[in-house]
């Protein structure tokens, strides 16, 4: 925060910061300058807490989904030719190609598959590819879990809200928080654990799916009941 003049109010400069950084997505970015400003003009942190703690339940329970879905997105630049899995690869067999893929950032492997899905469409060195990540199978890697945003309009897919709060918003809050001494880990530990389907990493068929109504004789409740 800079300061012109003692008697007028702060004017805030993020300056490398995810408030300024084009690699994050929206949302992190929008919270992080909340936070900050926050913390500058009202250092409270039981305010501070309690805001945190709720914009997490927030993302959880789909608020951003149906609000500002492209919040989610990430835009980060390619470059090929500069990773250590760039190389021939025509010796190369099925599985071996595959761990190269893991390899590679995000952003590059949803630009392979754009190239595979499109010829044409052949990322530029330094072009910004936008993707969102999604819940898959449990332990799937981040590679499985990479989709192109256009995907939402699928209507079949659930953003990780997980992997949004735990990789990228409390990390980046952290970076700040953490010189006065709190860590916002534990307060986001702290958060009651509930059942709602979009907080808990689904361990089955039915955690992917939502069963409205009897198949046979369209009754509502569970299947089985039917």
């Amino acid at each position: 925060r800079r300061w012109d003049n003692p008697s007028k109010t702060g004017q805030y400069e993020g300056k490398g910061v995810e408030t300024v950084r084009r690699d994050g997505c929206p949302l992190v970015r929008s919270l992080f300058k909340q936070t900050a400003e926050m913390l500058f003009t009202q250092p409270n942190m039981t305010r501070l807490r309690s805001f945190i703690q709720g914009e997490c339940l927030k993302i959880i329970n789909g608020f951003y989904d149906e609000t500002d879905p492209a919040s989610f997105i990430f835009s980060r630049a390619v470059r090929f030719g500069t990773y250590a899995s760039d190389r021939d690869d025509e010796e190369d067999d099925q599985e071996q190609a595959g761990r190269r893929t893991s390899t590679l950032p995000p952003a590059a492997v949803v630009a392979q598959w754009r190239m595979r899905r499109d010829k044409r469409d052949v990322a530029e060195y330094g072009e910004r590819i936008p993707y969102i990540v999604i819940y898959q199978k449990p332990d799937s890697l981040l590679t499985d879990c990479l989709r192109v945003p256009e995907a939402l309009l699928e209507g079949h897919i659930s953003i990780n809200h997980i992997y949004y709060i735990t990789k990228h918003f409390l990390p980046s809050i952290n970076r700040m928080i953490l010189l006065t001494g709190v860590d916002v880990q534990q307060w986001w530990n702290s958060l009651p654990k509930t059942t709602n389907r979009s907080y808990a990493l689904p361990h089955g068929l039915d955690d992917f799916v939502i069963k409205r109504e009897c198949v046979v004789c369209r009754n509502p409740g569970d299947v089985q009941d039917g």
